[in-house]
C-alpha cells in the first residue's frame, strides 16, 4: 500500500524544523544589510561617488554568492558520513561571519575593515546549503518543495526584508557605523536556534515526518 501525503501541518511538526526555518531567515538578516545599506556606507564613510560605491559594494556581493556555494561544498564533505554535522557547520559559519563582521565595522574606514569586510561576507551566506539539505532531511518527499517554500519565504521576510528596515531605523537613530555593527548581532541569534534545533533531533534511526534520519555508517 503505497503511504498516504502527510498533511500541511506536519511542515511545523517538529522542533528541528521550526529552528531551521527561522535560521534561513536570520542567516539572511545581514546579507540583506549588506545588499541594501553598503553602497551607502561606502558613499558616506569612504566619500565614494555612487558608481565607485556600488563597484565596490560589487565585490562584496561577489564574495557573499561564492559563499553560498564554498559554504555547501564544505558541508556536504564535512557531513558525508553525519548528516548532523549540517548543523555544527551553520553554527560554525554563522559565528564566524558574526565576529569578521562586527569586527570590520569597529573599524575605521581602510585596508583592514576592508579585508575583514570581505572576509565575512564569504561566510555570511555560507549556511544557506547546510539549511536547505537540512529542510529536506526533515521532511516527507511529498513535501519537500512546499518545506523548501517556506524557508525561502522565511528567508525573504525576516532576511532580506527585515534586515534593511530594521538597520534603516537603527542608523536614523545612531548611525549607519553603528547600525551596521549592531546588524551582525542576528547570527547570534540563528546560533542559538541551531544549538535548540540540533539538542532537538530525534536519534539515528528515527522517523521525522515519515522521513528516516539515519547517519550513514
Amino acid at each position: 500500500m503505497r503511504d498516504r501525503r502527510p498533511p500541511l501541518r506536519s511542515l511545523f511538526s517538529t522542533v528541528p524544523l521550526v529552528c531551521i526555518y527561522a535560521v534561513a531567515g536570520l542567516q539572511m538578516f545581514t546579507v540583506g544589510v549588506l545588499i541594501a545599506w553598503l553602497p551607502s556606507y561606502f558613499n558616506r564613510y569612504y566619500s565614494l561617488a555612487p558608481d565607485r560605491a556600488g563597484v565596490a559594494s560589487a565585490g562584496v556581493f561577489l564574495a557573499i554568492g561564492a559563499g553560498m556555494v564554498l559554504g555547501g561544498v564544505i558541508t556536504d564533505r564535512v557531513s558525508r558520513r553525519d548528516p548532523s554535522r549540517k548543523w555544527t557547520t551553520a553554527i560554525f559559519y554563522c559565528l564566524t561571519a558574526a565576529v569578521l563582521l562586527i569586527a570590520a565595522f569597529s573599524f575605521g574606514p581602510g585596508p583592514v575593515q576592508l579585508i575583514l569586510l570581505g572576509a565575512g561576507a564569504l561566510f555570511s551566506s555560507a549556511t544557506s546549503g547546510g539549511v536547505a539539505s537540512i529542510v529536506i532531511m526533515l521532511t516527507h518527499p511529498s513535501l519537500r518543495a512546499s518545506a523548501l517554500g517556506v524557508g525561502t519565504m522565511s528567508n525573504s521576510i525576516f532576511g532580506l526584508a527585515l534586515g534593511p528596515v530594521v538597520v534603516g531605523m537603527l542608523a536614523d537613530r545612531h548611525g549607519l557605523s553603528v547600525a551596521m555593527q549592531i546588524a551582525p548581532l542576528a547570527y547570534v541569534i540563528a546560533i542559538g536556534v541551531l544549538i535548540l534545533g540540533k539538542r532537538s533531533l530525534p536519534g539515528p534511526g528515527t522517523i521525522v515526518d515519515n522521513t528516516m534520519f539515519e547517519r550513514a555508517s
